[in-house]
C-alpha cells in the first residue's frame, strides 16, 4: 500500500510540472504581441518552377525588437504547408532553417508564426489560388494585411518567360531585368500600421505553359510539371508531443502501481484463505475422530487402547 501511493504520488507531481511546463511554453508564443518589422518585401513568382505562384516573404525585424523575435502573417486558407522558412545569419551570409514554426487556420485564411533569432528572415509557400488562366491571360491576384505595424512594405512580381502585356494595378514603381534574363515589376507600398492591407492585380498574357526555371535551364522539365507533394505543416514542439511522452509513460506508471497493489492484496487474501481453511481442517479432523466406547460394557475407551481397560475386551476394528 505504501509502495502505490507513493507512486501516485510522484505521478501527479510529474503531471503538474508537465502541466506548468506546457502552459510556460505555450504563453510566449500566443500572449506575445508580433514584433514590429522595418521592411517587408514580398515577391510573387508566377510559373516560376510550379504551374502556380512562389511567394516570398523577405523581412527584416524591428531594431528595437528584442531577439527572438515572435512574427505573423497571414496567408491564404489554401496554403497547408511552407515550402521553406528561415533566418538569415549575416556572419555567414547563408539561411539557417527554424524548424519550430506555426501554421493555424483562422476564420479568413492562416496565419504563419515563428520565432526568427535574427533580425533578417525568409518564409516560402506556393499558392494554387493566385493565379488563374483564360487561354493565353494570366491574372494574378494578391492581398497582404499586416498583422503588426510595418515601416516599408514593397511587393515584386517576377515575369514568366515569354510574357507580353504586362500590366498591374497599381503600376510597378520600377522594373528591372537581373542576370537570370528575367523581367521584375517593383513596388514600394510604404508604410502600415496594424490590421492595414494592400492588393495587387497583375495580368500578363502567355503562349506557352513551360516554366520559366525549365526554359532557363534551371531545372529539368520533368522535375517540375506538377506540384511537388505538400508536406505536412510543421507544429511548434510542446504541446502535444511533451504530453504524450510524459502523461503516457505516468499513466503506465499508475496503471503498474494499481495492478502491483490489486495483485498483492488477491495474492495477500488467498494466503489468508488457505492458512484459515487448513487450521479448519486440522481443527475438524481432531474433533469430529469418532468416541471409542467398549462394547461389551460401554466404558469410554483410550486412544491408543487396543482392550478395553475395564473389561478387557477387544477394541473392535483392531
Amino acid at each position: 500500500m505504501k509502495i502505490f501511493v507513493r507512486l501516485a504520488l510522484v505521478c501527479v507531481a510529474l503531471l503538474a510540472l508537465t502541466g506548468f511546463w506546457v502552459l510556460g511554453r505555450a504563453q510566449p508564443v500566443d500572449a506575445q504581441s508580433p514584433a514590429g518589422l522595418a521592411d517587408v518585401e514580398i515577391a510573387l513568382w508566377p510559373e516560376y518552377d510550379q504551374p502556380e505562384v512562389l511567394v516570398i516573404y523577405r523581412a527584416q525585424v524591428a531594431q528595437d525588437a528584442p531577439l527572438p523575435a515572435t512574427v505573423s502573417f497571414g496567408l491564404p486558407a489554401a496554403v497547408q504547408a511552407m515550402n521553406a522558412v528561415a533566418y538569415l545569419d549575416e556572419t555567414k551570409g547563408t539561411l539557417i532553417n527554424i524548424p519550430d514554426y506555426r501554421l493555424s487556420p483562422t476564420a479568413t485564411g492562416a496565419v504563419l508564426s515563428l520565432s526568427t533569432p535574427a533580425r533578417q528572415f525568409q518564409a516560402e509557400y506556393y499558392a494554387n489560388t493566385l493565379l488563374t488562366r483564360q487561354n493565353a491571360t494570366r491574372t494574378l491576384a494578391f492581398s497582404f494585411t499586416a498583422t503588426s505595424a510595418v515601416a516599408n512594405l514593397g511587393f515584386e512580381v517576377q515575369q514568366p518567360t515569354g510574357t507580353t502585356g504586362f500590366d498591374s494595378t497599381p503600376a510597378p514603381t520600377s522594373t528591372e531585368t537581373r542576370r537570370d534574363g528575367l523581367t521584375y515589376a517593383l513596388y514600394q507600398l510604404g508604410s502600415l500600421a496594424a490590421g492595414e492591407s494592400r492588393t495587387l492585380r497583375v495580368t500578363y498574357s502567355r503562349s506557352s505553359d513551360v516554366l520559366s526555371a525549365v526554359a532557363l535551364g534551371a531545372v529539368p522539365a520533368a522535375a517540375r510539371t506538377a506540384p511537388a507533394p505538400e508536406q505536412p505543416a510543421r507544429v511548434v514542439p510542446g504541446d502535444s508531443t511533451v504530453l504524450v511522452w510524459l502523461v503516457v509513460p505516468s499513466a503506465l506508471i499508475v496503471g503498474g502501481a494499481v495492478g502491483f497493489y490489486v495483485s498483492q492484496r488477491r495474492t495477500r487474501r488467498q494466503s489468508a484463505g488457505r492458512r484459515i481453511l487448513g487450521s479448519t481442517r486440522r481443527t475438524t479432523g481432531a474433533d469430529e475422530s469418532p468416541a471409542a466406547y467398549c462394547h461389551q460394557c460401554g466404558a469410554r475407551m483410550r486412544n491408543d487402547g487396543l482392550f478395553c481397560h475395564v473389561c478387557g475386551a477387544p477394541r473392535r476394528g483392531s
